[in-house]
């Protein structure tokens, strides 16, 4: 059995949550014997391949081009959605640019389309599909992929459900729970504390995007004194949103703001930190929520999105447009004592063996009709 593992022209280019999820499960899958290669092509020769398993549906103008290829050439498809829901994203949380474009955009199918023109300022690989979907539309290249693909492997059952309700499709579907390292349990404070001299603060890992929302999340804590570190990687299309934050971080001497931190100091940095806190516009699970839980952080997650199928009761929740909500999630994890509750929730069912182990049951079944 040999697999092909593809997703979005800037996989590597421009790497997120979405590039560690397919380059663990890729890792994973090797170590469990399945023979696989990962593509961001959107066409290519397949007769050496068993099986097609594509990637992200939320951005589905490269997707689409791959999903018709695999077809073309009678190859089974399975998807993983990583679906989103943007729509408050665009109404509330956007800037610079954005912001304005996504006004003047009359329907989700406009403003789709727009999100895929303005990338063709940053990406020319992305003509093509711009042209495919400015002829097919946004949502039904979407509602297309969903119904017509051999499996879907959403992240959540919650996932599922939205996927359901957005786009009214009834498919075959095997829920996948994303993964995260298990090491980030063995994190240690030293390095982060020695070389900060900071520990016990409010800790925020996410990319520069206004997605994540930074601003909302500074504002929330203004009026406390409670230390806030950020701790991310700028992100090329999110310029204008990145100098916001920098320079509100820089008149507030309680806000450390940290760029392009390596895997030992993010590790340090999470045992360091009483709180971890993804104040999002929408997380389809939260990767740095998983981390900061095993590494000994109280959470606090977005409500929007799918978080609560992972960290249940064992997190504290806020409403992304409410920054009194924002305060009041953090104020209460940050004055309650720590627990494992959540560490060892993590590490029973969240690491990516068993997402490895899912995933191959699953060609398996597609493979052989099952």
């Amino acid at each position: 059995m040999k697999i092909l593992l593809k997703s979005r022209t800037d996989l590597l280019r421009k790497p997120g949550g979405d590039t560690t999820q397919i380059l663990k499960t890729s890792e994973y899958l090797k170590k469990l014997g399945i023979s696989l290669d990962i593509s961001t092509k959107l066409e290519e020769d397949l007769k050496n391949y068993d099986l097609v398993h594509l990637f992200n549906i939320t951005r589905p103008q490269e997707t689409y081009l791959q999903y018709l290829d695999a077809k073309k050439q009678s190859k089974p498809v399975i998807l993983t959605p990583i679906y989103q829901n943007f729509d408050e994203w665009d109404e509330k949380g956007r800037y610079g640019a954005q912001k304005y474009f996504m006004r003047i955009a009359k329907n989700k199918n406009s403003k789709e389309i727009t999100k895929t023109f303005l990338r063709n300022f940053f990406d020319n690989k992305q003509w093509k599909p711009f042209v495919n979907q400015l002829k097919i539309g946004f949502t039904q290249q979407q509602k297309e992929i969903l119904n017509s693909v051999n499996l879907l492997l959403p992240n959540s059952e919650m996932e599922m459900r939205k996927m359901e309700e957005d786009f009214g499709i009834k498919n075959s579907y095997q829920v996948v729970p994303n993964g995260v390292e298990m090491d980030f349990s063995d994190a240690k404070p030293d390095v982060f504390v020695n070389k900060y001299q900071l520990e016990n603060f409010v800790l925020c890992v996410a990319n520069f995007a206004s997605i994540k929302n930074h601003l909302n999340l500074i504002k929330a804590l203004e009026s406390t004194e409670l230390t806030l570190v950020l701790i991310g990687k700028p992100q090329k299309n999110h310029r204008r949103y990145f100098q916001l934050i920098k320079k509100v971080a820089a008149k507030n001497n309680k806000i450390l703001l940290l760029e392009n931190v390596e895997k030992e100091g993010l590790k340090s940095a999470y045992a360091a930190a009483k709180v971890h806190v993804l104040a999002s516009w929408f997380e389809t699970c939260g990767l740095a929520s998983l981390e900061a839980g095993l590494a000994g952080c109280n959470v606090v997650s977005t409500d929007r999105g799918y978080a609560k199928e992972y960290l249940k009761d064992m997190a504290w929740y806020c409403n992304p447009a409410d920054t009194n909500s924002i305060r009041e999630a953090v104020l209460k994890a940050y004055n309650d004592p720590r627990s494992g509750k959540l560490k060892n929730y993590i590490l029973e069912h969240f690491s990516w063996e068993k997402t490895a182990k899912n995933t191959k049951e699953a060609y398996y079944k597609v493979i052989n009709n099952e």
